[in-house]
């Protein structure tokens, strides 16, 4: 938890009007609601503590996550997991608790949109492979 929020708070020190970004006043946690002009080294950065967490969270099978960054509001990204722990769970409970991993760079506006969240186990894996 604490390494997410250093992380969080980092992002938004660096965000600053006359490098592109946008900082609107009182807007989420952390002020901040849109950002343009993210670095391809940030959303390295983002998507490697987000596919930590969401491994070690999950311990995830198979875990596959792909931004596009071109959203002035922010990044758009595509998960795609296999995890055990998925199993007896509804579609709905499986991606809640992925977006539960993902809720801080959401709230900071880091993450825009999560455009395609497909969370599988094994076994069904194995069915579509």
């Amino acid at each position: 938890m604490r390494r997410r929020s250093l992380l969080i708070v980092i992002v938004a020190l660096l965000l600053r009007d006359s490098q592109g970004f946008i900082i609107p006043g009182n807007c989420h946690d952390l002020g901040v609601r849109r950002l343009s002009g993210i670095g391809s080294d940030d959303v390295s950065t983002i998507i490697n503590e987000i596919s930590g967490r969401i491994r070690e969270e999950l311990q995830a099978k198979e875990l596959e996550i792909s931004s596009a960054t071109d959203d002035p509001n922010g990044m758009h990204v595509s998960i795609f997991i296999v995890s055990e722990t998925f199993e007896k769970q509804n579609r709905v409970k499986r991606q809640q608790s992925v977006y539960r991993l993902i809720k801080d760079e959401m709230n900071a506006g880091i993450i825009h949109a999560v455009d395609e969240l497909r969370c599988l186990t094994p076994s069904e894996f194995q069915s579509t492979s």
